[in-house]
């Protein structure tokens, strides 16, 4: 099963202000989707939100989201800066035709340059990027390169 997860802060404060807080999110996403069979195939963070497209079980794609956010908030927690979640955003879709379509529209508006901004799977799918804490394999055999011709 594939879902688009769409996480946002509840307050206006970004989430992210500095690439070792982004690198700690992604790396606990992959953690808690090894041990929660959830396979994050594309992924966008903004400032203020985080987009996922991932396939895995309803269940497991329940406990994963969660423990994201609530293992984030803690992090964020301890370094001074309590937040909170507004409730996550999960949209199915019913087979994989529609996930690649979704992953594509993930990339899309990435301005100038769809390659600018380093935290999108985008660099990953072409290959550019081999990423610990992501596999861009689905997205390469999903041919990113027509992905990145589309993006911008």
């Amino acid at each position: 099963m594939y879902q688009v997860i769409e996480l946002r802060r509840a307050d206006p404060r970004p989430l992210f202000c500095a690439a070792g807080e982004r690198r700690y999110f992604m790396g606990l996403a992959d953690k808690l989707g090894r041990r929660w069979g959830v396979r994050p195939r594309a992924f966008r963070l903004g400032r203020s939100w985080a987009a996922f497209l991932v396939e895995g079980g309803r269940s497991g794609s329940s406990h994963w989201c969660r423990l994201l956010q609530s293992g984030y908030a803690v992090w964020r927690f301890h370094r001074r800066d309590p937040m909170l979640w507004r409730p996550a955003v999960r949209v199915p879709l019913p087979d994989e035709g529609r996930a690649r379509w979704a992953a594509d529209l993930l990339h899309r508006g990435l301005e100038p340059d769809p390659l600018l901004p380093c935290w999108s799977s985008l660099r990953d799918g072409l290959r550019l990027r081999d990423a610990p804490w992501f596999d861009g394999g689905w997205l390469a055999d999903a041919g990113a390169p027509a992905l990145y011709e589309g993006a911008g």
